[in-house]
């Protein structure tokens, strides 16, 4: 037969190992038949674009809100679903969306939580839920003055 697994990574950059067993059962007994090693490696998708932006340190609980443009370029009717890496600092709206051939929408982008000066890579992914592919991935560099 077959097994699916599936895997959500919660970091990127970083390595996922698993041990999989498999037993043989039956109405008295089970039975080791089979141990699998599972060896997730996650990595960024490379940036379809780049925005780069200086900024004020934001007071604890400011935030910032930026609108981000996505076209489906499909030729049917598709859902996707936008996904922060960061979830801490960077939270999208909406999260799920359905569009037509050819329509856009405007994602609004919150970042938050930057109040120490310094460079802050921020990734926004924006993933076809037909195909669970990443349609885009947006890099957002904030320069926290």
């Amino acid at each position: 037969g077959e097994l699916t697994v599936k895997f959500f990574p919660g970091r990127p950059l970083c390595r996922h190992l698993f041990f999989l067993n498999v037993l043989a059962e039956d109405a008295t007994s089970a039975a080791l038949v089979g141990i699998y090693i599972l060896d997730f490696r996650v990595t960024y998708p490379r940036p379809s674009r780049n925005w780069r932006e200086r900024i004020p340190a934001l007071p604890e609980g400011a935030f910032l809100l930026r609108r981000v443009p996505f076209r489906n370029l499909y030729v049917e009717r598709r859902q996707f679903r936008a996904l922060s890496l960061t979830p801490l600092l960077l939270q999208v709206d909406p999260p799920v969306f359905t569009l037509d051939p050819t329509q856009s929408i405007s994602l609004t982008l919150a970042v938050t939580g930057l109040p120490q000066p310094g460079r802050w890579a921020l990734f926004l992914l924006v993933n076809s839920l037909e195909e669970d592919r990443t349609e885009d991935c947006l890099k957002l560099v904030f320069e926290v003055l």
